[in-house]
């Protein structure tokens, strides 16, 4: 195991539930946090005095570093200075000697200190950080310590500022899951919560995405079935300036024997998933990695799901031999016991794939990886097996399907890897890669057809005569391999006949010869040719009439015939040989020269005995030429013949029209059997007579066999994914199980260029419209052609058009086009999130969600590509604005519209303004303080920074009207008077005005008017007359 964090974050970012640490502003007076592995909150704040604890840029030779340097970061003042605010902790060392911190907000800076005498007034500056961590996130790590011993952790601010934290002590407990041998079991599309908090990352572990762990947390789950897995993360919510996690899926056993499926790193806050892959059954484990890219370990809380899309499909248990050796004309039957085919497709079957194993006669000239067995991927799909050649289709060949199948012949000297496969679609041969088995592999040789040419002609004159024929013996496994065939006699053969010599066996050669001697005449040849895989050829010619070949005093004898080839065809090896067969590429020339031959006697007139040499449409097969259906009648009165193959011949033989001889060719092949005849006619274009006298004596030679093969040739259709080529001719016209070879040497890739025959097509890739190609076809018998041209194709240039791109949410509906127009052939289709797309090219974006939405464009231009545009549109949040309520306000009180803003809800950044009226339209309102008039209307209006998004309100003032009075008393002069707002009115005083402040519901002043009616003294005179007496 390796080192535990401690860790802080800036709490205004942190959801996590926290406990508060037990902080101090000096390290004497410093608790321990509350628990290790759970995040502990902590602040820096005003009423924090810095401890005095000396300026770790100055002590003991540390400092703070920054990412990357040795720079001083931050500082804290000195003893004798200024003084920044700091906190402190305590922790104790991890059994590893190990303390580290992390801490994230606005910029902290962290230290951590011992004591060696285990006393908080004599500590020692282990290690400081600013900037370790990821951004400016401070990662500050002591080694070496005493585990268990006490530390002090300090905190303060790079700029000298106030926050709050969370921090994380060392030395907690790891998930349950930390280690791979403790992996935690996933159920499938059953979400769970992880975390790699106090994760350590044991010896053997396997590396990430970035080649490396460090807090690793496992997951494991079991399949019973091979099928599609996806491995999912989601709610990635990371400490601090955390990069993210790293998620890898392996297969196999813990710390010994993984495969890997992959690794995906996933941000924080986001979500995303390892790749789907299909997969075997078995045991998978998930390892959970914190992403170390930002520069220190991210530590994050995440949920992790795995979906899996189980697939049953079975080939079956493949009873068919592990080896067969098909012969010629034998069709193979194959059978594999109880497959399960998933119904996946149109069009579900059993089917049987086919993998080159041997291809020694190019017939599938170009492809890589022969004899490579099946890997088990999808041979067809992308990753395949290059050496895969396909299957049966239902629509070729309905009985090459199915568990119990019969496949057909080839004959084409190949040898197979023969396995059945679960097809989705039996009528295309489709598997589909998502669900699919391939079963064991039976191994089919199919052996070329073993073929001969014949000449009968005489041995002996006699009497009695006898008879003799000449084979030339082709094909079998001695056209694949070089091994020989084995000739023996049938109970029916003549008996006294001797094989080459042997009246046992004869060995031949690949286009070797036979010659079957000694026939009695009337009896037969019968004869069995067996190669080297076991397949025979048995021949027989019954009832020779020996008289025929051997007429009486005929000294006639055709002599030996041999053909020699210049040019690109690889049958000039057979140069000088009798029989061939040559096979001329278009442009090769030859010549075929009769020589030993002896003419019989000259019995006519008007000519001469000659060697000529007939033409014969397919190989002889009777002693009389007129009896002989491929026998032409056309003839080169000549010993020798020289030609190039520039079609002349050909056309000259098989034009119907005056001038040509109308003759029907298989394959543009001939046969030249050099044949003397009694007479030749001298004159110029004359004729020419076989047997003129009727004797019977003439004699033919061993057949040459020419093929002219038509020039290779190719058409071009510049297509959008680059030029598609189409080749005819040269051998594949006439041999269907025969391709070209086809080799780019200019720029761009080919594709589909393995097994193309004659009328096939192939393509090129990658290539740029106005771009050079070079391309070299050779067929089989080394015949050429290069292609070479300039590939010209202008792609559509789709495109989103009359749509905006900056949106408020809830704005109206906006309608556009895209271009070009979908018609005919083509298709467009418009996808995006509130898109409507209505199939013609238009389609309507409705801004009803907030966010960047990518509208796009596909569009499909019938012929296998898709062009895209993709517009981004923004949809804004827009402001949400408290109510305002109207004020009321007294008569000539003045008015400060600020003090009226409503709060914006959404959080939105914007810009608010006061216009004059119930709209934007009316000017600007006064901006400080200012004396409106009663019913005065404002409007307030909050734009949007981002966007330009508006809402408003509008603030409508009432004015009340002045408040005003009037005293009027009456006093007599000698009156105390009354008393208004604290000044006494009275006879002294009768008038004056006084403002009464508050007055009323709506507090507002009062003017009251004064006027007391003050009446004056009364006097009067009393005249009465009294005694003295009286009272």
């Amino acid at each position: 195991m390796t080192k535990n964090l401690i860790l802080a974050s800036a709490f205004s970012i942190v959801t996590f539930a926290v406990s508060y640490a037990q902080q101090a502003s000096d390290p004497c007076n410093a608790g321990f946090l509350p628990g290790n592995c759970v995040e502990n909150s902590v602040t820096v704040s005003n009423s924090d005095d810095n401890s005095g604890v000396i300026n770790p840029t100055d002590e003991n030779g540390v400092g703070c570093n920054s990412i990357g340097s040795d720079l001083t970061a931050g500082t804290i003042g000195s003893s004798s200075g200024a003084q920044d605010k700091d906190i402190w902790f305590q922790t104790t060392v991890d059994a590893n000697g190990e303390v580290s911190v992390y801490a994230a907000g606005s910029d902290p800076v962290l230290g951590i200190y011992s004591s060696p005498t285990n006393n908080c007034n004599n500590l020692v500056l282990e290690s400081c950080d600013d900037d370790g961590g990821t951004s400016l996130d401070a990662l500050a790590t002591a080694s070496g310590l005493t585990p268990g011993e006490t530390v002090w952790i300090r905190v303060w601010d790079y700029n000298g500022g106030t926050g709050t934290y969370t921090i994380a002590a060392s030395g907690g407990t790891p998930p349950a899951n930390d280690d791979c041998v403790l992996a935690e079991p996933l159920a499938d599309g059953v979400s769970e919560s992880g975390t790699t908090y106090c994760a350590t990352a044991e010896i053997g572990d396997y590396n990430d995405c970035e080649l490396n762990t460090e807090n690793n947390v496992w997951y494991t789950f079991t399949t019973t079935s091979d099928g599609d897995i996806t491995v999912s993360i989601d709610a990635v919510d990371c400490f601090g300036s955390g990069a993210g996690v790293d998620v890898s899926v392996f297969y196999g056993t813990c710390a010994t024997s993984f495969a890997s499926y992959g690794c995906t790193a996933i941000s924080a806050g986001g979500s995303g998933s390892v790749p789907t892959f299909t997969g075997p059954a078995g045991t998978y484990y998930v390892m959970v990695d914190g992403d170390n890219s930002g520069g220190a370990t991210a530590l994050c809380d995440f949920d992790i799901v795995y979906d899996f899309v189980g697939c049953n499909a079975d080939a079956g248990t493949n009873i068919t031999a592990p080896v067969i050796n098909a012969c010629a004309g034998v069709d193979v039957n194959v059978e594999t016991l109880l497959p399960v085919n998933t119904s996946l497709g149109s069009d579900p079957c059993i089917g049987w794939g086919f993998w080159v194993k041997d291809d020694p006669l190019g017939v599938f000239a170009g492809m890589t990886n022969i004899g490579d067995l099946p890997t088990g991927n999808n041979p067809a799909g992308a990753g395949g097996d290059p050496n895969y050649a396909g299957v049966w289709t239902s629509v070729d060949e309905p009985l090459a399907n199915g568990p119990v199948a019969v496949l057909p012949n080839e004959a084409n000297g190949v040898t197979y890897y023969v396995a059945p496969v679960t097809l989705s679609n039996c009528q295309t041969g489709e598997i589909t890669t998502s669900c699919f088995d391939i079963g064991t592999v039976t191994e089919v040789y199919f052996n070329p057809e073993i073929t001969y040419t014949q000449l009968i002609e005489c041995d002996a004159a006699g009497p009695p005569p006898t008879t003799q024929v000449t084979f030339v013996i082709s094909g079998g496994l001695p056209s694949v391999d070089g091994s020989n065939f084995t000739v023996t006699p049938n109970a029916g053969n003549s008996a006294g006949a001797l094989l080459n010599g042997s009246a046992v066996s004869a060995t031949i050669g690949e286009g070797g010869t036979l010659v079957v001697t000694g026939i009695t005449d009337g009896e037969s040849v019968d004869i069995t040719i067996t190669d080297g895989a076991g397949c025979t050829r048995v021949i027989t010619i019954s009832n020779i009439d020996a008289t025929a070949y051997c007429p009486p005093g005929c000294a006639a004898d055709a002599g030996i015939t041999t053909t020699n080839q210049n040019g690109d065809g690889v049958t000039s090896a057979n140069n000088g040989t009798s029989g061939g067969p040559f096979t001329l590429c278009w442009g090769d020339d030859y010549t075929t020269v009769a020589s030993g031959f002896t003419l019989p006697d000259d019995n006519t007139g008007g000519g001469s005995p000659r060697e000529i040499l007939v033409i014969y449409t397919c190989p002889p097969s009777n002693p009389d030429p007129f009896s002989d259906p491929c026998f032409s009648g056309v003839a080169y009165t000549g010993s020798s013949w020289a030609d190039v193959n520039d079609g002349a011949l050909i056309t000259l033989l098989t034009d119907p029209t005056p001038g040509g001889f109308g003759l029907t060719l298989t394959d543009n092949q001939i046969w030249f059997v050099a044949t003397t005849v009694d007479w030749v006619s001298n004159a110029p274009g004359g004729g020419w007579d076989i047997d003129a006298d009727g004797d019977g004596c003439f004699d033919t030679g061993v057949p040459n066999n020419i093929q002219y093969l038509n020039e290779i040739t190719f058409s071009v259709v510049d297509n959008c994914d680059g030029p598609e080529f189409t080749i005819n001719g040269g051998s594949p016209e006439f041999y269907p199980t025969n391709s070209y070879i086809i080799t780019e040497t200019g720029g761009g890739d080919l594709v589909n260029n393995i097994g193309v025959g004659d009328g096939d097509s192939f393509g090129l890739e990658g290539i740029e419209d106005g771009q050079t190609y070079n391309i070299d076809v050779m067929d089989p018998n080394g015949c050429m052609l290069n292609i070479t041209g300039t590939y010209n194709y202008t792609a559509p240039n789709p495109s989103v058009n009359n749509l905006a791109t900056e949106f408020c949410l809830g704005d109206a509906v906006d309608n556009f086009t895209a271009t070009p127009t979908p018609g005919g052939i083509t298709s467009g289709t418009i996808v995006g999130s509130n898109v409507t797309d209505n199939g013609n090219g238009t389609g309507s974006f409705n801004p009803l969600a907030v966010g960047t939405h990518d509208i796009i464009y596909n569009f499909d231009n019938g012929e296998g590509c898709v062009y895209s545009d993709t517009l981004a549109v923004t949809v804004h949040q827009v402001p949400a604005l408290g109510s305002i309520t109207n004020p009321s306000i007294c008569f000539g009180e003045t008015i400060t519209l600020s003090s009226y803003v409503p709060g914006e809800a959404n959080g939105v950044a914007g810009i608010g303004t006061w216009y004059n009226g119930t709209d934007n339209t009316g000017g600007l309102a006064p901006g400080g303080a200012f004396t409106p008039s009663n019913g005065a209307e404002y409007y307030y209006e909050y734009v949007t920074t981002a966007g330009s998004c508006s809402e408003g309100q509008v603030l409508t003032i009432e004015v009340l009207p002045a408040l005003t009075g009037t005293v009027s008393n009456t006093i007599c002069f000698e009156d105390a008077g009354i008393v208004v707002n604290g000044t006494t009115y009275d006879a002294s005083n009768p008038t004056g005005t006084e403002v009464i402040t508050n007055v009323g519901p709506n507090n507002c002043d009062s003017t009251v008017t004064i006027n007391l009616n003050v009446l004056p003294v009364k006097t009067g005179t009393v005249s009465n007359t009294i005694c003295f007496e009286d009272a």
